[in-house]
């Protein structure tokens, strides 16, 4: 043995097997991996060696069916995962998703961004330290004003890292069409624990390879949405506001209060207290759902002399193949079951 081999660090990875075994996919998958994994041995920074164990491994390879609370368990001893996913149409939100059929060179280019990060794992973010900042920024719609903007300088050529001090937190494509983050920090945007007032947008290199890009959208509706318990600054209380054209649903993952608050707004126009009132919210979640569809840029101000009596449905166009398929797309990519 040289001293080049000797001189690289073993890395362990734990490839758990699928729990249906009637999945071929997925043991398919795990066979390809392993087989790679022992073709790659000396031609990697590091010696990535197969264990019989989730507990000795620094890398867990699960497929997307098998994701269950281990998964977190494992996050929280600070592990890392990689999903493998043998549908190409499945939405799964995970750091790292190997897409089968994969070819060895993807393989190769993961196993070599999983060991930089193995080699900087105490550099990892604390995203509960970052939700709280000793310096909150004073613009609640700073961030949105930043995404904005990129939708008008449409460069789609370029990524943009956000930063808070040091720490990447999200990507963002330059026209703001695309973003990518981490589940954690999803999550954290999702609930409105991170304070996305304080990331700074800047100019970086290109989304990683092992990352999965993601509608922006998603991501404007969650700024605009916990942006503010008032009214955005370009929206009025008093005026009218109706539906242009539904969400994307499929990813943002709407509460059903939610989608009541939206449907009101496709068949009347509405001022923000009169929302609150048909749809059953409150005064805040009626303003927070205004805010979300105007960052989306999906509404329009009615004239209030006219709004009373307007029938607006039929300017209102329905979601792609209709209300039914909607609902059913919905249902599934919410992980609902079907009506009998």
């Amino acid at each position: 043995m040289n001293a080049a081999s000797t001189a690289r660090a073993d890395r362990h990875v734990a490839l758990v097997k699928p729990s249906a075994s009637t999945d071929d996919k997925a043991a398919h998958a795990l066979q390809l991996l392993e087989s790679m994994l022992w073709a790659f041995q000396g031609t990697t920074r590091s010696n990535w060696i197969v264990s019989a164990s989730e507990k000795e491994a620094d890398v867990i390879f699960v497929h997307t069916g098998d994701c269950d609370d281990r998964v977190r368990q494992w996050q929280h001893s600070r592990k890392t995962v990689v999903v493998i996913e043998t549908e190409p149409d499945s939405d799964v939100v995970h750091e790292y998703v190997l897409l089968y059929p994969f070819r060895a060179v993807q393989v190769m280019e993961l196993l070599e961004t999983l060991d930089i990060q193995l080699g900087a794992s105490a550099t990892k973010i604390d995203l509960t330290t970052l939700a709280n900042p000793d310096t909150p920024s004073d613009d609640p719609w700073s961030f949105l004003d930043e995404l904005r903007m990129l939708r008008e300088v449409q460069n789609g050529d370029v990524w943009l890292v956000g930063k808070i001090a040091a720490a990447t937190v999200l990507w963002v494509r330059g026209d703001c069409s695309e973003y990518s983050a981490d589940p954690a920090t999803l999550q954290a945007i999702r609930l409105g624990e991170l304070r996305l007032t304080d990331v700074q947008l800047q100019r970086g290199v290109p989304l990683p390879a092992h990352r999965r890009p993601r509608p922006a959208a998603e991501l404007v509706w969650f700024a605009g949405f916990h942006a503010s318990p008032q009214l955005a600054p370009w929206l009025d209380a008093e005026s009218h506001y109706r539906l242009v054209r539904w969400p994307d649903f499929g990813a943002i993952r709407p509460l059903p209060s939610q989608i009541r608050a939206t449907a009101t707004l496709s068949a009347a126009a509405l001022t923000v207290q009169e929302i609150a009132t048909r749809a059953h919210i409150s005064l805040e979640e009626a303003t927070r759902m205004l805010n979300a569809l105007s960052a989306c840029r999906l509404l329009t101000a009615v004239d209030s002399a006219t709004a009373a009596h307007k029938d607006i449905r039929k300017s209102v166009p329905e979601p792609a193949g209709g209300f039914k398929s909607f609902l059913r797309s919905l249902r599934k990519r919410l992980g609902l079951t079907e009506s009998p």
